[in-house]
């Protein structure tokens, strides 16, 4: 089909694809492979660095109805104000859907996914200068956007009251979890053997390596119990990382923490499969993915009582101050002690977790751009 032949023509910044595997990564790819198929009439422009990237994810991004446009810069002040404001015109681009920050010189068009603004409350785990660009950015943007896309509804208050944003103009469009691959099972424990993991023999927790996930505070809960199985780290080296390794080394620990930085999907589905418990313990989350893929695979669940998780989690966890490290030790404590508990919890877990789905979300994203497509017609009748 020509260009002319659709509807609407939606660019999407698909930049995500080309870093590191994380929370935004996943957002991207799950809602977007599904909007693309379920809008044939609509053509979208998937703009990333390298197109071998988006076409070995998801079929859906070779459909017709998908141009991808390779060669943007990973430099974001580059790709922002100037890439995308020349590529939205030379595609006649109707909207363009970005994550956090919209481009310069956008008009109308701009969609923002805003997942959270954390770091107006917690600014101290994150960069100072990342906060100072971003308070006035992310500010800018979302005053400026046709529609806000949001993650939680305690992403949604926060953005609606600090930016003072009519809550009508953002659309709460939860992350989900994708159960053909996150499920209960035994399958996958040859993939424990290289880290010399044994099925529900090990703690687990999944998160880049930095303070706001407060890994050290569960290296200290965890030296309060037993230690009679080891406790595995998931995750990627993030800001001030070093504090982590440093906690560990000094406890005397190397032999009962187990960090791994680098793991395929496989491995990740596997470890989580096979886990005692799954423990998130981190001081503030937009959503916090993890927990619904821990649950979906049903591992009992602890998880911090603080910002969106309470509302992930539901009463399907255990829920604990993160900020209280006796607090944490003793949930641990009693949950490898209590088999009856962890088979509640497992339960309870399962059950909640289907209740966020990607193909809901995705429906919520698909709507808001089909509307744009009838409210056209409408016009032109």
């Amino acid at each position: 089909m020509e260009s002319s032949d659709f509807d609407l023509r939606v660019g999407v910044d698909m930049h995500v694809v080309d870093g590191m595997y994380q929370g935004s990564r996943t957002y991207m790819v799950e809602i977007f492979s599904r909007v693309i198929s379920c809008c044939p009439n609509i053509q979208f422009h998937l703009f990333c660095s390298d197109a071998n990237n988006i076409l070995n994810i998801a079929a859906p991004f070779s459909f017709s109805n998908v141009v991808i446009v390779p060669g943007i810069s990973k430099n974001p002040i580059f790709r922002l104000a100037v890439q995308f404001p020349i590529l939205s015109k030379r595609y006649e681009l109707d909207y363009l859907h970005v994550q956090y920050v919209l481009p310069l010189f956008l008009g109308n068009k701009g969609v923002v996914s805003l997942h959270d603004i954390l770091f107006e409350s917690f600014p101290e785990f994150f960069g100072k200068l990342f906060v100072l660009r971003s308070r006035l950015l992310m500010r800018w943007s979302a005053k400026r956007a046709n529609k806000i896309f949001t993650i939680s509804t305690f992403s949604k208050d926060d953005i609606s009251s600090r930016y003072r944003i009519h809550k009508e103009k953002i659309d709460l469009v939860y992350c989900g979890v994708d159960t053909r691959r996150f499920y209960p099972g035994t399958d996958g424990q040859e993939c424990l053997a290289s880290r010399g993991l044994v099925s529900k023999g090990y703690l687990l927790t999944v998160g880049r390596i930095d303070p706001r996930k407060n890994l050290a505070g569960l290296v200290q809960a965890y030296d309060l119990t037993s230690k009679d199985v080891p406790l595995v780290i998931v995750g990627q080296d993030g800001l001030r990382s070093n504090e982590l390794y440093r906690e560990i080394e000094e406890r005397g620990l190397s032999q009962n923490v187990i960090v791994i930085k680098d793991v395929g999907d496989d491995e990740l589905v596997a470890l989580y499969r096979h886990a005692q418990i799954f423990v998130f313990p981190s001081f503030s989350e937009g959503f916090g993915l993890p927990v619904l893929e821990a649950m979906a695979s049903g591992v009992p669940t602890i998880v911090s009582n603080t910002t969106s998780l309470p509302e992930v989690a539901g009463e399907a966890a255990v829920l604990v101050d993160p900020k209280n490290v006796n607090e944490l030790g003793e949930a641990l404590s009693l949950l490898m002690s209590s088999l009856e508990l962890r088979g509640s919890l497992r339960e309870k877990g399962i059950i909640q977790a289907q209740k966020f789905n990607w193909e809901s979300s995705a429906n919520l994203v698909a709507q808001f751009y089909l509307s744009k497509v009838n409210k056209g017609k409408h016009l032109n009748e």
